[in-house]
């Protein structure tokens, strides 16, 4: 049995609170407000359910697709941080 990977925790990669992400797939952007939670407009929610706000996109991908911080895509800053290259 395939082992799971953890959750995206922001601070973990390098994204502060109060980080703007911007979403690939259309000119929006939210802003981190916790370890695991954005804020799109005046509301707090996951990154998932602000993917789902703002485009029709494919829910079997990780939502890390359509989200970069600072250039990088938020799927690269994972895979960086948990599957470091030696």
């Amino acid at each position: 049995m395939r082992k799971r990977r953890p959750n995206i925790h922001f601070q973990d990669l390098g994204i502060p609170v109060g980080g703007i992400l911007h979403q690939t797939q259309c000119d929006a952007t939210v802003s981190v407000v916790n370890h695991r939670m954005v804020r799109l407009e005046n509301e707090e929610m996951s990154l998932t359910a602000a993917t789902r706000d703002l485009s029709d996109v494919d829910y079997d991908q990780p939502q890390a697709f359509y989200w970069s911080f600072d250039g990088p895509l938020i799927r690269e800053i994972y895979n960086e941080f948990h599957d470091p290259i030696d």
